[in-house]
């Protein structure tokens, strides 16, 4: 079985904090207001505690549930 786990080599971290800073720059430029539990779920990527997959998918269900609950 393959463990599907994110690489949490120093490496890799430094590379993903790169990229979402990188990312996060970008958004602000488009309007992008602080939101303290998406910045906690990117945390979780970066150290690898989450893989993309998962984050995408945490993030979708939330605006799933929002939407829902706006009704």
């Amino acid at each position: 079985m393959t463990d599907n786990r994110a690489d949490r080599s120093p490496e890799a971290v430094t590379k993903r904090r790169k990229a979402s800073g990188m990312a996060r720059a970008a958004n602000r430029r488009a309007g992008y207001v602080h939101d303290p539990i998406h910045e906690a779920l990117v945390e979780r990527y970066v150290e690898g505690e989450i893989t993309s997959e998962e984050a995408i998918a945490m993030t979708v269900a939330r605006f799933k549930k929002k939407e829902i609950e706006s009704g």
